[in-house]
């Protein structure tokens, strides 16, 4: 049986859009000192273990400021400017208070969390929120999808006779025999006859 290549390309691309599907929506968990990552589009839910709050600062780089929506009592609102030129950031500084908190960031480009304090703190990160995730999902699944359609049409669609429980029946192509060896019948006009 001959290796068909164009199949196995579509295969390839069935498993790189899964794990790219995957991969771009499985959740980060972080947890130590010191802590620092990077925010991502989607919620973070970051647990403060100790008794007293914790100071946290938000830093995205670029002179577009972002938004900082939370849970926690006095931390929402629009970052702040810092620096001109390629040197800009912007910054929302909080205090992160006892027990599970969550917030999430809009707009901004590379938000990072970060602390200096000995308190482990424990993270989870979602990459993308749920516009994002669904998008993904929309271009992996279509990705998907077309590449099974491509690799059904390729092998002639012979997946679809053994669903059914019909052997699959290989296509014939008739060949020309240009008439050769057949008797050649002439209707004309026989006026000259009458």
């Amino acid at each position: 049986m001959k290796f068909n290549w164009k199949v196995a390309a579509a295969a390839l691309v069935i498993i790189a859009a899964g794990v790219w599907w995957v991969s771009s929506n499985r959740s980060n968990t972080f947890s130590t000192a010191n802590l620092s990552f990077t925010v991502g589009g989607g919620t973070v839910t970051v647990t403060n273990p100790s008794d007293e709050p914790v100071a946290v600062a938000l830093v995205g780089t670029g002179s577009r400021s972002f938004t900082l929506k939370s849970t926690i009592d006095g931390a929402s609102g629009n970052s702040t400017r810092e620096g001109s030129g390629t040197t800009a950031t912007q910054t929302y500084l909080f205090d992160l208070p006892a027990g599970v908190n969550e917030f999430s960031v809009d707009r901004g480009t590379n938000v990072q969390f970060v602390t200096t304090t000995d308190t482990v703190l424990s993270a989870t990160v979602n990459p993308m929120n749920s516009e994002a995730q669904r998008l993904t999902l929309i271009v992996a699944g279509a990705l998907i999808l077309g590449a099974l359609y491509f690799m059904s049409s390729t092998t002639g669609h012979q997946w679809f006779n053994t669903l059914r429980g019909k052997p699959a029946v290989l296509a014939t192509v008739p060949v020309a025999d240009n008439g050769q060896g057949r008797e050649t019948r002439s209707y004309g006009d026989n006026r000259a006859n009458k």
